[in-house]
């Protein structure tokens, strides 16, 4: 099986257009996830900010997808995280209670009085 890559460059009359979009999105999308954290409802969110920010209900909708898809990321990696670190703390557990039978077999002089 064979593949093929086309390339081609954005027609310079429309960088700035890509450039202001790019900003638009980034900035509802900031706004929109404040605003879902202050537990605003989604649809008054919606109809306000197609009137402020000129946006339609498709490009709303794409940037909430966007959101979404963050959430659930973070909250999936915080998960596997507190995994990692809860074997990690059973690890650590195991090695502390086995370091402390190596010491209570060691002489008494250690102080160790088990």
């Amino acid at each position: 099986m064979s593949s093929v890559t086309y390339q081609t460059l954005v027609p310079s009359d429309l960088i700035h257009f890509c450039e202001e979009m790019g900003k638009l999105f980034g900035k509802v999308e900031r706004n929109l996830y404040i605003a879902l954290s202050r537990g605003e409802k989604l649809n008054r969110i919606k109809s306000s900010y197609q009137k402020i920010y000129g946006i339609n209900a498709r490009q709303f909708n794409s940037v909430y997808a966007s959101i979404k898809g963050k959430i659930s990321s973070s909250k999936e990696c915080l998960t596997r995280q507190i995994k990692e670190l809860q074997l990690s703390i059973k690890g650590l557990k195991k090695s502390i209670t086995d370091q402390i039978k190596k010491l209570k077999k060691l002489y008494p002089c250690c102080g160790i009085n088990g």
